[in-house]
């Protein structure tokens, strides 16, 4: 089978937790393409519940995993090589994380 070997770039924000990071640490590793977004959520799951009282409750990551050079990135996320904020103008249509993403790839 034939390797893709055109440019990829992965889309990530603050909301890219769990497997989705796992793959974004592989991705980095790998130096297959570049990140575009904001830092991720900097967690790779597995969290273990905790019952605060009163209605409350808070998760804490049991898994330790670092980028291949060492890079600490739980709690902190993984930062994208370019950084784009998304802004409301995704609601018209209008989504500037991806407009980045294709002037990068054009």
């Amino acid at each position: 089978m034939p390797k893709y070997d055109k440019p990829i770039i992965l889309l990530v924000n603050g909301s890219t937790f769990s497997a989705a990071e796992d793959f974004a640490v592989l991705f980095k590793n790998a130096k297959r393409g570049k990140i575009i977004g904001t830092p991720t959520g900097g967690s790779t799951g597995n969290p273990i519940f905790i019952d605060l009282g009163w209605g409350y409750n808070g998760r804490i990551c049991t898994r330790h995993e670092k980028l291949a050079d060492g890079t600490e990135f739980i709690g902190v996320g993984i930062q994208p090589d370019v950084v784009v904020e998304e802004t409301e103008s995704v609601i018209f249509g209008k989504d500037n994380v991806i407009e980045e993403a294709l002037k990068l790839l054009n």
